[in-house]
C-alpha cells in the first residue's frame, strides 16, 4: 500500500559498473512500491555503465564529474580531487533545483561528490541521505561517504568494521524484481528467439567486461565446436576504453580461424559463429540488456564472483562457474566464490599469475571444468539447488521497514561495530587461511585457492608477503616447496627464518640439507629462531644420523643465564632423546622448583614423550621426581596448566602399565 502522507522526490546515484548500479535501481523500486514518489533524477558519469542502463528504465540521467583515488599515483591525485571537487559543485547545483528529500547511493566513485552535496544542503533541504554498500571491504570513497550518510545499508556484516560509519543495518543485496518472479525456461527462451532444445552457456564478466574472461573464452572456444547441442552466449563487455572487449574477443577469434557473421543495431554489436554442421554453436555481444531473462535461459552461468553477481545466480538458482577477480581486498570475491563453493553451489577457477604479475585463466583448466559440468546434468541441478538455498529472500521487507522507520523518524537497530568479527584486512585474511587449511582436505577450494597464492608469494620481493606464502606453504604441506625455504633462510629476516623453521616441522619432511639448517638456527641471535631450531630438532631427531653432537650444545644454551626461557623449555622437552633417562632426572632437578610454572610444564612434557618414544622406562623415577615437583602455577587465573599435564602423564603411565 502506498504511504501518501509525503511525496517523495528521490536522486539517485551509484555507477561506474552495473555491481552499483542494478541494487541502486532495486532499491528505488522498493521505494517506489510503497511510497508516493514526485519525481526522480539519477546522477552518473559519462561513459560508464549507468549511461546506457538507466535510460532504459524511463529514469532520467545527469552527469557530473568524479574520478577514483585508490590505487592512483601521486601525480594523478590532484587530477582526481579536482574532479571531486567539481562534482560536487554540479551536484550542488542540481539539489538545488531539483530540492531531494532522499538520496540514495549505491556505490562507485561518483557517489562521493552527491554525498557530500547532500550533507552540505541537508540544512537547508532536510533530506535523507541513504548509502548501499554491496562489497564486503568499502572503497575509500564510500569509507568516507558514509560519515555523511543517515543510513548505510551493507550486503555482509564484516562491512561495518570498515566503514566510518555507526549508522548501519544489514540488509543483504538488493537484487531486482525480476530475479524474484517464479519462470518457465522454455517460455524465457521463446521470448528471446533461442532454441529450446540447447544446453546454454551464459558468460558474462559484469556490464563493462572482464579481460581474461572473454580472452579464456576465445582461446578455447575450439574444444567446444564439436560439442552436441551447445549454445556458448558471450557477453564482452560495453568498455571500450582503454580496453575494448567486444573487439578484442574479435581479434582472437578472427586469428583462431574462426569465421565470424558480425551485425549491429545502432550500439549493440554482435557476432555469431556456426559448427560444421551449420548451428550457431556461438553468439557473442558487446553487452546484453535483458541480463536477468538470459540468465533465466540458461543451464550453466559462467561469471565473476561479485555480490551482486552471485546473489543473482542465487536467487535463480542456477549453476555456476565462477571466476574471481584477484587482488580486490580482503579478497573478497575470491572468498565470496569459495563460500557458495564449500557448500556445493557452484564450480570456482581461480585467476593465476604469470611471471611478469598478469593474471590469467588457464584454458586447459577453463576447458576441463566446463566440459565436466556439461557432462554431468545431475550435478548441475544439485548445484542450482544449493545456490538458491544460499539466498535471503526478506531484503525488500528490511530495506522497506528501515527506511519507512528513517522517513518517520522512528529508532533504527543499527549494528554494533564491536560485536561483528572482521578478519577482513589482508593479514587477518591469511591468518584465519592458515587456521582452517590445516583441517580441510586438500581438493577444498580454499586449499586450490590458497595453493595458487603460495606460489606468487614465494616469488615476492615484498618481506611480508613472502612471510605469508613461508606461513601458508606449511599449511598446505608444500613438500615442492622445501628447497627453496632452504635457500632463502639465511637471507630472511627474523620473522622469515622462525617461520621457515616452522613450515618445514608442519610439511614434516626430513632432507639432509635442513641438518645445516638446524646448526645454523641453533646459534641464531634471535631466541625465537633458536627455540625453532631446537623443536626441529626433536621433530627430525630419529632422522638426523649423528644427533648426539646437539648434547653439548644444548646444555651449554640450557646453562646459559641470558639464555630466553622459552628456548630453555624446547631443551628440556627435547633432552630425553639426547641423554640417559637417570642423567635427564638428574639434569632437571634444579628446574622442578622454579618459580616459572612454564620449566615445569616442559618437563612433564618431556618425559611424556620420553615415553611415548619408548626411550624412557621406569615409571617410579617418574613419581619420585614429580612428588618433589609443585603442582600449581604462577599464573593469577584459577586454572592450573601444570596439573592438567601431570594428569595426562600419570594417565599415560597407568594406560600402558596397564597393557
Amino acid at each position: 500500500m502506498k504511504r501518501d502522507s509525503q511525496k517523495l522526490r528521490i536522486i539517485l546515484t551509484g555507477g561506474g559498473t552495473g555491481g552499483h548500479v542494478y541494487p541502486t535501481l532495486a532499491i528505488f523500486e522498493i521505494l517506489r512500491e510503497s511510497f508516493q514518489v514526485e519525481d526522480v533524477l539519477y546522477l552518473g558519469c559519462r561513459g560508464k555503465a549507468e549511461e546506457k542502463i538507466v535510460p532504459r528504465r524511463g529514469i532520467p540521467i545527469r552527469f557530473i564529474s568524479s574520478s577514483p583515488i585508490s590505487g592512483i599515483s601521486r601525480k594523478d591525485f590532484l587530477k582526481a580531487f579536482f574532479k571531486i571537487f567539481k562534482g560536487v559543485f554540479e551536484s550542488l547545483f542540481i539539489m538545488i533545483k531539483f530540492k531531494p528529500d532522499v538520496v540514495l547511493a549505491g556505490g562507485g566513485y561518483v557517489s562521493a561528490p552527491v554525498i557530500i552535496a547532500s550533507f552540505i544542503l541537508k540544512p537547508f533541504l532536510k533530506c535523507k541521505i541513504i548509502l548501499d554498500e554491496q562489497n564486503t571491504y568499502p572503497g575509500l570513497l564510500n569509507r568516507f561517504g558514509s560519515l555523511f550518510a543517515d543510513l548505510v545499508f551493507i550486503s555482509f556484516k564484516e562491512s561495518v568494521r570498515f566503514l566510518w560509519s555507526n549508522r548501519c543495518v544489514y540488509s543483504g543485496y538488493p537484487v531486482r524484481k525480476e530475479f524474484l518472479e517464479e519462470f518457465d525456461i522454455s517460455k524465457v527462451r521463446r521470448k528471446l528467439n533461442l532454441p529450446e532444445d540447447k544446453f546454454i552457456v551464459l558468460v558474462s564478466g559484469g556490464s563493462m567486461g572482464a579481460r581474461n574472461i572473454n580472452r579464456v573464452v576465445a582461446n578455447s572456444l575450439q574444444k567446444f565446436k564439436d560439442v552436441k547441442d551447445i549454445l556458448i552466449i558471450h557477453s564482452c563487455g560495453l568498455s571500450e576504453v582503454p580496453y575494448n572487449g567486444f573487439m578484442d574477443t574479435f581479434s582472437i577469434l578472427k586469428k583462431r580461424g574462426f569465421e565470424i557473421e558480425l551485425r549491429e543495431d545502432g550500439n549493440l554489436k554482435e557476432g555469431i559463429i556456426k559448427n560444421r554442421r551449420g548451428d550457431v554453436f556461438y553468439i557473442f555481444k558487446n553487452f546484453i540488456y535483458d541480463m536477468s531473462d538470459y540468465m533465466k535461459s540458461a543451464d550453466l552461468i559462467v561469471s565473476r564472483a561479485g555480490a551482486g553477481s552471485i546473489t543473482e545466480i542465487c536467487a535463480l538458482k542456477k549453476p555456476s562457474l565462477l571466476i574471481p577477480k584477484r587482488d580486490l581486498p580482503g579478497f573478497h570475491q575470491e572468498l565470496n566464490g569459495i563460500s557458495l563453493a564449500e557448500k556445493g553451489g557452484c564450480e570456482i577457477l581461480f585467476e593465476k599469475k604469470d611471471n611478469s604479475g598478469n593474471t590469467f585463466v588457464d584454458e586447459d583448466e577453463f576447458a576441463n571444468i566446463l566440459l565436466k559440468l556439461l557432462n554431468n546434468k545431475n550435478s548441475l541441478k544439485r548445484m542450482g539447488e544449493i545456490a538458491g538455498k544460499n539466498f535471503v529472500r526478506n531484503f525488500r521487507e528490511i530495506f522497506l521497514n528501515t527506511i519507512s522507520s528513517l522517513m518517520e523518524g522512528r529508532e533504527i537497530n543499527f549494528l554494533n561495530p564491536i560485536t561483528i568479527s572482521s578478519g577482513m584486512t589482508l593479514q587477518g585474511e591469511i591468518e584465519k587461511a592458515i587456521f582452517l587449511l590445516r583441517k580441510v582436505d586438500g581438493s577444498s577450494p580454499y586449499a586450490k585457492f590458497f595453493n595458487n597464492k603460495v606460489d606468487e608469494y614465494l616469488s615476492s620481493d615484498d618481506w611480508m608477503t613472502f612471510n605469508n606464502g613461508v606461513k601458508l606453504a606449511g599449511a598446505l604441506k608444500r613438500e615442492d616447496k622445501l628447497k627453496l625455504l632452504v635457500e632463502k633462510f639465511a637471507s630472511g629476516n627474523g620473522f622469515i627464518r622462525r617461520n621457515i623453521l616452522i613450515t618445514l616441522g608442519e610439511i614434516g619432511r626430513f632432507e639432509e640439507y635442513i641438518v645445516n639448517l638446524i646448526d645454523d638456527a641453533l646459534k641464531d641471535k634471535y631466541y625465537e629462531v633458536r627455540r625453532e631450531g631446537v623443536k626441529l630438532l626433536r621433530r627430525f631427531y630419529s632422522e638426523i644420523e649423528d644427533g648426539r653432537k646437539y648434547y653439548k650444545l644444548l646444555i651449554s644454551m640450557l646453562e646459559k643465564y641470558r639464555e630466553h626461557f622459552e628456548v630453555k623449555c624446547e631443551i628440556l622437552k627435547t633432552l630425553p632423546h639426547l641423554v640417559s633417562e637417570e642423567d635427564y632426572y638428574s639434569l632437571v632437578e634444579k628446574y622442578i622448583v622454579k618459580e616459572n610454572v612454564i620449566f615445569r610444564e616442559a618437563i612433564l612434557d618431556g618425559i611424556l614423550n620420553g615415553f611415548k618414544s619408548g626411550i624412557f622406562k621406569d615409571r617410579e623415577k617418574v613419581y619420585n621426581l614429580v612428588n618433589k615437583m609443585l603442582i600449581t602455577t604462577s599464573y593469577f587465573k584459577p586454572h592450573f596448566g601444570i596439573r592438567d599435564k601431570y594428569y595426562e602423564l600419570y594417565k599415560y603411565l597407568e594406560s600402558v602399565k596397564n597393557d
